[in-house]
């Protein structure tokens, strides 16, 4: 599959995931375990060459109430999709989504996810600062759109994040929207090959469940957490 195609294929699939969470988070629902794992796809029955995504697993799921945009709620998720807030036991909200949105983005592109390391606790410290980089030469032929997209995504600071429905106006996703409109000859070739091979192999080999099954953020809790408030405080985990 040429790159070209290799990112088409990435937009079909997270346009439907935006999309899914835009009327989600319409109806002040926060799936909260937005993963690899619970993302389905099939073909459609009528269209072999049009690819379904869905969200599934809304065992964690809330509804956020009319007069508030964000909760608190017991951490619960995946660690390796953890926002910051999640982590922190800071109140949540439709944000948490996206954070996942942002990793999920990350592993597609480049194969491996943004925040990493043996130690489960050094793991999550990076993600609660930041701490990722787009610098490594996986990174060297990838757009400064697509770069931007994934920054916007894994903003620590949640009111700062991107919503669900700016995703889905953002530069590289409606690049590749405009593309398959103007080339609708080239549409069917496309389609038929999303989620193709190396997609699929790269979303299982990235699964969740990847060490991370059994890990609870009880194991860190009063570990890490008063770094939050002394940053430079890395004592306790080196």
């Amino acid at each position: 599959m040429s790159p070209l195609n290799w990112f088409f294929n990435n937009f079909v699939f997270l346009f439907q995931v935006f999309s899914a969470l835009v009327y989600l988070h319409k109806q002040r629902i926060v799936h909260r375990d937005v993963k690899p794992d619970n993302l389905l796809y099939k073909y459609d029955s009528s269209n072999e060459r049009r690819m379904i995504v869905k969200l599934a697993d809304f065992g964690f799921a809330i509804t956020l109430p009319s007069d508030q945009d964000f909760c608190c709620f017991a951490p619960k998720g995946a660690p390796m999709f953890l926002a910051p807030e999640t982590i922190l036991e800071n109140p949540i909200g439709r944000p948490v989504d996206m954070w996942a949105c942002g990793v999920i983005l990350h592993i597609l592109v480049v194969g491996y996810p943004p925040f990493w390391h043996e130690q489960s606790e050094k793991m999550l410290l990076a993600a609660v600062r930041g701490q990722y980089s787009l610098q490594t030469s996986c990174w060297r032929k990838i757009s400064s759109s697509c770069k931007n997209l994934v920054k916007s995504l894994l903003t620590v600071h949640a009111c700062s994040r991107m919503t669900a429905v700016e995703a889905l106006k953002h530069d590289w996703i409606k690049t590749f929207s405009t593309a398959l409109a103007a080339q609708s000859h080239r549409n069917s070739i496309l389609v038929q090959h999303v989620l193709g091979h190396k997609l699929k192999t790269t979303l299982k080999s990235m699964h969740s469940s990847m060490k991370m099954r059994t890990l609870g953020v009880d194991r860190v809790r009063g570990k890490f957490f008063p770094l939050h408030h002394s940053a430079h405080n890395l004592l306790a985990l080196t």
